[in-house]
């Protein structure tokens, strides 16, 4: 090879490639810096601005899936379905997804310049990081004095937001439950058994 490489990197392309040869949608191979943004979602905190986006296979575009709630990007007016085109003045599509919530994430107090397209007006917001706690869940106490619980992942600290809900349907009134798995990502099993735990 003519130019230089580095040879962690070629490893890292030779397992990735082993790994998906399989044919297997649940094996993956994971970089240390994926590691790193795992055990940071297990967690349940993070620094950053309290968005979660995905890769818009329609457009090619990161797009904001959901806006937590009290975060810098609710407070700074991120609504689900923007666009983000760039950060800090350099364009990003979906292909640079792992490296742009690298770049929205980081320490408290850093701010971060989001390009944003909704609809047909493009925009700047400014936002400042700030300590997010992971919304796993989301509530609603329904006609009827029905609770209703939407898990979106199994991880962080599920069993604590769950109990807590839970506790507050209880202390409402609440007759019923429902709990809504639709779309559920999946995680990790000890945070099923925790939320079995609640009615076992």
């Amino acid at each position: 090879y003519l130019w230089d490489y580095d040879i962690d990197t070629l490893l890292e392309g030779a397992a990735q490639g082993m790994v998906g040869a399989l044919g297997d949608d649940y094996s993956y191979y994971y970089t240390a810096d994926d590691v790193a943004d795992t055990e940071t979602s297990i967690s349940g905190e993070y620094g950053g601005l309290g968005i979660e986006v995905f890769a818009n296979a329609n457009d090619l575009t990161i797009t904001v899936h959901r806006v937590f709630y009290g975060s810098p990007a609710q407070e700074g007016g991120v609504r689900p379905n923007d666009k983000i085109i760039a950060i800090n003045g350099e364009e990003v599509t979906a292909y640079d997804l792992n490296y742009a919530v690298s770049q929205m994430r980081g320490e408290p107090g850093g701010e971060v310049t989001l390009t944003l397209l909704r609809e047909n007006e493009l925009f700047d917001v400014t936002l400042t990081r700030a300590v997010v706690e992971t919304q796993i869940i989301d509530t609603e106490i329904l006609p009827e004095g029905i609770g209703y619980i939407r898990i979106y992942y199994f991880e962080g600290n599920l069993a604590e937001q769950f109990q807590t809900a839970v506790d507050n349907f209880m202390h409402e009134g609440v007759k019923a439950l429902i709990i809504d798995l639709r779309d559920n990502t999946g995680g990790y099993v000890e945070a099923a058994t925790a939320v079995a735990d609640v009615f076992v």
